[in-house]
């Protein structure tokens, strides 16, 4: 286990208004959007391995909380490289979880670089 100064802090973070553009980051090199929903985070300085921990959440698609305006977001099976981080983000509404662009979503890495 690696001591608390080593992994504490976020090595990469960000926030897009949903297209290849961070509307604000850090360590973030490029977007690169894949089809509706789906993006690789490029970081510019890459975790030492793959095994680190990725978080993302979408923003609500409207001020108003109810079940048709909620979106979510995971991380991709099998999609986290050192230097890349894939996302997708899914309607909840429907029965099938649909994939769709959220209006805006945030993300952020924590590991050892």
């Amino acid at each position: 286990m690696s001591s608390f100064s080593d992994n504490a802090y976020a090595r990469w973070w960000l926030k897009s208004d949903n297209d290849t553009t961070a509307v604000v980051s850090f360590n973030v090199a490029s977007l690169t959007d894949h089809s509706t929903g789906e993006w690789t985070v490029n970081i510019a300085a890459d975790h030492a391995t793959a095994n680190y921990a990725a978080l993302a959440m979408a923003e609500l698609t409207s001020t108003t909380y109810s079940v048709a305006n909620m979106r979510q977001m995971y991380a991709y099976s099998g999609g986290m490289a050192a230097g890349t981080c894939r996302l997708i983000c899914l309607d909840d509404t429907a029965t099938t979880h649909v994939v769709k662009d959220p209006t805006s979503w945030m993300a952020v890495g924590f590991g050892s670089q």
